[in-house]
Order: structure tokens, then C-alpha cells, then sequence
């Protein structure tokens, strides 16, 4: 008879070992392109979210930059801010809404609409308070800057807008 003991392979609980090991890494290597993908996918909604918001801010302020008489009314606790012709952006406790119908939904939105004859219309903690306003004329209402300060994605925001002023002395030194 043969000797039918031979080294030349692997026994088969060398085998099934190989196998688990090899199983092992596969599954550690999926879980970590799992972790790394959901990973990505949530940045890049988040850097979306962020984007959208300022761009919005963008044109809001490209908006009132380029108006040259901004006024303001006051309806409930929502303030709208208007040129001449058309609404541009309505002011509530908890979002900015433009005209183009973007919305920004801001908490802890802090709003100061300040008018060029000292009165004031301010957005706190969600109540809105007057200052000194009582127009009598028409153009009376027109507005000097809109202050908004609120706190979004961890930082704390504080824009100043105004409407854009021509100086009625454009030439300076004429002789």
C-alpha cells in the first residue's frame, strides 16, 4: 500500500480559513466604501443647502442694490419691502420670501427696517414692533437700510442692505 499522507496542498481547514478571512476583508472594505459614500452624499446636500441660501441672499441683495427707492409696509408681523413698481421680498418671523417665490426659512430671524426719518420697524423673537412711524405723506416710507441678522448653518449672519443713493453732489472742485 501507498502512503497516502502528501503536503503538497492545503487541508481543507486551511481552506475554509483562507475563505473566512477573505470574507472578512471584503466585508470591512464594503463597509468602508459604505461609510465613505453616505459620507459624501451628505456633504453634498449640505454644500446644496448652503449654495441655495446664498444665492438667494445674492439676488436679495442685488435686488435692493439696485432700487433706487426702497419702502416699506408693515401687514400683521410680516414686513414687505417694495420699489415703485413691484414687491421685492416679505419680511416674516421665521423666512425671507423674494418675489421669484425663493424662500428662506431662518430661525431666530432678527429684522430692523430703518426709514429716512429716523422711525423704525423691527422683527424680534417673532413680534413686530414699530418705532416712531406715523407717515403722513406718501413718500415718507421710504427706507434707509434693512438690517437682518439671524444665525444659519452654524455661523452667525449679519447683512446691512440699502437701496442704492445717488449723491447730489457728483462733481466736487468745479471752478
Amino acid at each position: 500500500m501507498k502512503n497516502l499522507k502528501r503536503s503538497d496542498g492545503f487541508t481543507l481547514i486551511e481552506l475554509i480559513v483562507g475563505i473566512n478571512l477573505a470574507f472578512l476583508g471584503i466585508t470591512f472594505l464594503i463597509s468602508f466604501f459604505l461609510i465613505i459614500n453616505k459620507t459624501f452624499h451628505n456633504t453634498l446636500e449640505k454644500n446644496s443647502k448652503v449654495n441655495e441660501f446664498y444665492t438667494v441672499l445674492n439676488l436679495m441683495e442685488n435686488k435692493i442694490n439696485s432700487i433706487n427707492i426702497l419702502r416699506a409696509s408693515s401687514e400683521g408681523n410680516k414686513i414687505t419691502l417694495s420699489s415703485d413698481s413691484e414687491q421685492i421680498l416679505v419680511i416674516a418671523p421665521d423666512s425671507l420670501i423674494l418675489k421669484d417665490n425663493f424662500t428662506l426659512y431662518i430661525s431666530d430671524l432678527s429684522t430692523v427696517v430703518n426709514f429716512r426719518d429716523g422711525s423704525a420697524i423691527k422683527i424680534k423673537d417673532g413680534l413686530l414692533s414699530k418705532e416712531k412711524v406715523a407717515f403722513k405723506y406718501q413718500g415718507e416710507n421710504q427706507v434707509e437700510f434693512v438690517q437682518l441678522q439671524f444665525n444659519k448653518f452654524g455661523t452667525l449672519h449679519n447683512l446691512i442692505y440699502s437701496p442704492k443713493v445717488y449723491s447730489l453732489r457728483k462733481f466736487v472742485n468745479i471752478e
